[in-house]
C-alpha cells in the first residue's frame, strides 16, 4: 500500500503555489512597500527557522495534534471517521 502511494506521489506531485506577494526594499533591506499577489492574497515565502516555535506548535495542535506520530496520514482518525459516519454517499 505504501509503495502504491509513493508511486502516485511521484506520478502526481502536489503543486505548491509559488505566487508570493511582492516586497520592495530599500538599499539597506528595509521594507518600502508590499503588494498583494495576483489573487489578492498575502502569501509570504518563509523558512521554518523564521517562524516562532509557539506559532508552529499552535498550528500543529489545532490542525493535527498527532502530526509527529504518523507517516503523513493518520489512519486511526480515518477509521474513526468511517465507523462514525457510516460511509456518506460521496464514498459509495
Amino acid at each position: 500500500m505504501l509503495a502504491i502511494l509513493l508511486v502516485l506521489d511521484l506520478v502526481f506531485p502536489v503543486k505548491v503555489p509559488d505566487n508570493y506577494f511582492t516586497v520592495v526594499l530599500d538599499d539597506e533591506g528595509r521594507i518600502l512597500s508590499v503588494y498583494l499577489n495576483n489573487e489578492d492574497k498575502w502569501r509570504l515565502k518563509t523558512n521554518v527557522e523564521e517562524v516562532s516555535p509557539f506559532f508552529l506548535k499552535a498550528i500543529i495542535e489545532k490542525e493535527d495534534k498527532y502530526f509527529y506520530f504518523h507517516p503523513g496520514v493518520n489512519f486511526v482518525t480515518k477509521i474513526y471517521f468511517f465507523l462514525n459516519h457510516k460511509f456518506p454517499p460521496v464514498f459509495l
